[in-house]
Protein backbone atom coordinates (compact mmCIF):
# COMPACT_ATOMS: atom_id res chain seq x y z
CA UNK A 1 0.00 0.00 0.00
CA UNK A 2 1.20 3.52 -0.82
CA UNK A 3 0.15 6.77 0.85
CA UNK A 4 -1.86 8.17 -2.03
CA UNK A 5 -5.36 9.43 -1.07
CA UNK A 6 -7.27 7.05 -3.36
CA UNK A 7 -5.27 4.01 -2.29
CA UNK A 8 -5.68 4.87 1.40
CA UNK A 9 -9.39 5.44 0.95
CA UNK A 10 -9.91 1.99 -0.60
CA UNK A 11 -7.99 0.24 2.16
CA UNK A 12 -9.71 2.21 4.90
CA UNK A 13 -13.21 1.53 3.57
CA UNK A 14 -12.47 -2.19 3.14
CA UNK A 15 -11.18 -2.27 6.71
CA UNK A 16 -14.19 -0.37 8.07
CA UNK A 17 -16.59 -2.70 6.26
CA UNK A 18 -14.46 -5.73 7.12
CA UNK A 19 -14.48 -6.96 3.53
CA UNK A 20 -11.81 -8.85 1.62
CA UNK A 21 -10.64 -8.66 -1.96
CA UNK A 22 -13.04 -11.52 -2.74
CA UNK A 23 -15.91 -9.69 -1.04
CA UNK A 24 -15.23 -6.57 -3.11
CA UNK A 25 -15.34 -8.60 -6.33
CA UNK A 26 -18.79 -9.94 -5.46
CA UNK A 27 -20.03 -6.60 -4.14
CA UNK A 28 -19.16 -5.04 -7.51
CA UNK A 29 -21.28 -7.74 -9.14
CA UNK A 30 -18.82 -8.91 -11.77
CA UNK A 31 -20.24 -11.72 -13.90
CA UNK A 32 -16.77 -12.73 -15.07
CA UNK A 33 -15.13 -13.49 -11.73
CA UNK A 34 -11.58 -13.67 -13.13
CA UNK A 35 -11.97 -10.28 -14.79
CA UNK A 36 -13.46 -9.02 -11.53
CA UNK A 37 -10.39 -10.07 -9.55
CA UNK A 38 -8.12 -8.38 -12.10
CA UNK A 39 -10.02 -5.09 -11.91
CA UNK A 40 -10.31 -5.17 -8.13
CA UNK A 41 -6.57 -5.81 -7.87
CA UNK A 42 -6.01 -2.74 -10.06
CA UNK A 43 -8.27 -0.67 -7.81
CA UNK A 44 -6.61 -1.90 -4.62
CA UNK A 45 -3.20 -1.04 -6.07
CA UNK A 46 -4.37 2.53 -6.65
CA UNK A 47 -5.70 2.61 -10.22
CA UNK A 48 -8.95 4.49 -10.81
CA UNK A 49 -12.07 2.41 -11.63
CA UNK A 50 -12.69 4.05 -15.00
CA UNK A 51 -16.20 3.12 -16.10
CA UNK A 52 -16.87 1.34 -12.81
CA UNK A 53 -17.18 4.29 -10.45
CA UNK A 54 -20.82 3.64 -9.58
CA UNK A 55 -20.13 -0.05 -8.90
CA UNK A 56 -17.22 0.76 -6.60
CA UNK A 57 -19.11 3.48 -4.73
CA UNK A 58 -22.00 1.06 -4.10
CA UNK A 59 -19.64 -1.74 -3.05
CA UNK A 60 -17.87 0.54 -0.56
CA UNK A 61 -21.17 2.03 0.63
CA UNK A 62 -20.26 5.62 -0.19
CA UNK A 63 -21.83 8.15 -2.52
CA UNK A 64 -20.53 8.66 -6.04
CA UNK A 65 -19.74 12.24 -5.06
CA UNK A 66 -17.50 11.02 -2.22
CA UNK A 67 -15.64 8.71 -4.58
CA UNK A 68 -15.26 11.40 -7.23
CA UNK A 69 -13.88 13.83 -4.64
CA UNK A 70 -11.28 11.29 -3.52
CA UNK A 71 -10.19 10.73 -7.13
CA UNK A 72 -9.83 14.48 -7.66
CA UNK A 73 -7.82 14.76 -4.44
CA UNK A 74 -5.61 11.87 -5.55
CA UNK A 75 -4.97 13.45 -8.97
CA UNK A 76 -4.00 16.73 -7.31
CA UNK A 77 -1.67 14.89 -4.96
CA UNK A 78 -0.04 13.03 -7.87
CA UNK A 79 0.40 16.29 -9.76
CA UNK A 80 2.01 17.91 -6.71
CA UNK A 81 4.47 15.02 -6.37
CA UNK A 82 5.31 15.20 -10.07
CA UNK A 83 5.90 18.95 -9.88
CA UNK A 84 8.12 18.57 -6.80
CA UNK A 85 10.20 15.95 -8.62
CA UNK A 86 10.47 18.13 -11.73
CA UNK A 87 11.50 21.08 -9.58
CA UNK A 88 14.34 19.07 -8.02
CA UNK A 89 15.64 18.11 -11.47
CA UNK A 90 15.05 21.50 -13.09
CA UNK A 91 17.90 23.16 -14.98
CA UNK A 92 17.59 26.63 -16.52
CA UNK A 93 17.35 26.63 -20.29
CA UNK A 94 16.88 28.63 -23.45
CA UNK A 95 14.10 27.21 -25.61
CA UNK A 96 13.44 27.79 -29.30
CA UNK A 97 9.77 28.60 -29.90
CA UNK A 98 8.58 27.11 -33.14
CA UNK A 99 6.36 27.82 -36.12
CA UNK A 100 4.26 24.77 -35.23
CA UNK A 101 3.32 24.14 -31.64
CA UNK A 102 2.14 20.66 -32.59
CA UNK A 103 4.85 18.91 -34.63
CA UNK A 104 4.02 17.08 -37.82
CA UNK A 105 4.51 14.19 -37.86
CA UNK A 106 4.32 13.77 -34.08
CA UNK A 107 6.69 10.76 -33.99
CA UNK A 108 9.39 12.92 -35.60
CA UNK A 109 8.70 15.69 -33.09
CA UNK A 110 9.32 13.24 -30.24
CA UNK A 111 12.83 12.74 -31.59
CA UNK A 112 13.65 16.34 -32.49
CA UNK A 113 12.06 18.22 -29.58
CA UNK A 114 15.34 17.99 -27.63
CA UNK A 115 16.99 20.10 -30.33
CA UNK A 116 14.91 23.08 -29.20
CA UNK A 117 16.79 23.41 -25.91
CA UNK A 118 20.03 25.05 -24.84
CA UNK A 119 20.81 23.85 -21.32
CA UNK A 120 22.40 26.23 -18.83
CA UNK A 121 24.48 25.35 -15.79
CA UNK A 122 24.71 26.86 -12.30
CA UNK A 123 27.73 28.95 -13.28
CA UNK A 124 25.57 30.83 -15.78
CA UNK A 125 23.09 31.74 -13.05
CA UNK A 126 25.90 33.25 -10.94
CA UNK A 127 26.99 35.65 -13.68
CA UNK A 128 25.99 39.32 -13.62
CA UNK A 129 22.87 40.08 -15.68
CA UNK A 130 24.88 41.83 -18.40
CA UNK A 131 27.11 38.79 -18.94
CA UNK A 132 24.10 36.45 -18.91
CA UNK A 133 22.51 38.49 -21.69
CA UNK A 134 25.74 38.48 -23.71
CA UNK A 135 26.07 34.69 -23.49
CA UNK A 136 22.36 34.24 -24.21
CA UNK A 137 22.67 36.25 -27.41
CA UNK A 138 25.76 34.33 -28.49
CA UNK A 139 24.17 30.91 -27.86
CA UNK A 140 20.92 31.86 -29.59
CA UNK A 141 22.77 32.99 -32.71
CA UNK A 142 24.86 29.80 -32.70
CA UNK A 143 21.77 27.62 -32.17
CA UNK A 144 19.83 29.35 -34.96
CA UNK A 145 22.73 29.04 -37.41
CA UNK A 146 23.47 25.41 -36.45
CA UNK A 147 19.86 24.41 -37.10
CA UNK A 148 19.57 26.66 -40.16
CA UNK A 149 16.58 28.42 -38.64
CA UNK A 150 14.33 25.35 -38.43
CA UNK A 151 13.84 22.03 -36.64
CA UNK A 152 12.40 18.94 -38.28
CA UNK A 153 8.65 18.50 -37.59
CA UNK A 154 8.37 21.89 -35.87
CA UNK A 155 9.15 24.18 -38.82
CA UNK A 156 10.84 27.56 -38.48
CA UNK A 157 12.31 28.94 -35.28
CA UNK A 158 10.25 32.04 -34.46
CA UNK A 159 11.87 33.31 -31.25
CA UNK A 160 13.52 32.11 -28.02
CA UNK A 161 12.62 32.05 -24.34
CA UNK A 162 14.98 32.04 -21.36
CA UNK A 163 13.61 30.18 -18.36
CA UNK A 164 15.72 30.60 -15.23
CA UNK A 165 13.48 29.01 -12.61
CA UNK A 166 10.90 26.23 -12.44
CA UNK A 167 8.30 28.49 -10.79
CA UNK A 168 8.51 31.28 -13.34
CA UNK A 169 5.19 32.33 -14.84
CA UNK A 170 4.93 32.84 -18.63
CA UNK A 171 4.83 36.63 -18.22
CA UNK A 172 8.09 36.50 -16.22
CA UNK A 173 10.09 34.74 -18.94
CA UNK A 174 12.60 36.70 -21.02
CA UNK A 175 12.02 36.64 -24.77
CA UNK A 176 14.59 37.03 -27.57
CA UNK A 177 14.41 37.24 -31.33
CA UNK A 178 16.43 34.90 -33.56
CA UNK A 179 19.38 37.31 -33.41
CA UNK A 180 19.50 37.06 -29.64
CA UNK A 181 18.09 40.52 -28.97
CA UNK A 182 15.61 41.07 -26.13
CA UNK A 183 11.94 41.35 -27.04
CA UNK A 184 10.71 43.87 -24.50
CA UNK A 185 7.12 44.19 -25.71
CA UNK A 186 5.88 40.86 -27.14
CA UNK A 187 3.40 41.05 -30.00
CA UNK A 188 -0.14 39.93 -29.26
CA UNK A 189 -0.47 36.17 -29.58
CA UNK A 190 3.26 35.48 -29.29
CA UNK A 191 3.77 31.98 -27.87
CA UNK A 192 5.04 32.24 -24.29
CA UNK A 193 4.75 28.65 -23.05
CA UNK A 194 7.82 26.53 -23.78
CA UNK A 195 6.28 23.44 -22.18
CA UNK A 196 8.30 20.80 -20.38
CA UNK A 197 11.60 19.77 -21.96
CA UNK A 198 11.61 16.63 -24.07
CA UNK A 199 7.87 16.66 -24.53
CA UNK A 200 5.49 17.25 -27.40
CA UNK A 201 2.48 19.55 -27.17
CA UNK A 202 -0.81 18.06 -28.32
CA UNK A 203 -3.75 20.09 -29.58
CA UNK A 204 -5.38 20.07 -26.14
CA UNK A 205 -2.26 21.62 -24.60
CA UNK A 206 -1.07 18.45 -22.88
CA UNK A 207 2.55 17.35 -23.10
CA UNK A 208 3.45 13.76 -23.86
CA UNK A 209 6.83 12.29 -22.94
Amino acid sequence: MNNYPFNEFIYNRMSELNISRKDLVFRMEYINIQKGYTRVDDIISGNYPVGNEDRLAKALEVTRETLDNIIVEDKQYCLKLKQEEEKKKFKPFICAMMERRVPSPIFAGCMTDKLRYIWLDNDFMLLPEEEQMAFTQQWIVEHFEKNKGAITAFGKIMHYILRRDYDQKPEELQLFNTEGERIITPAAGLELTPGRPLGVTLKNGQRIF
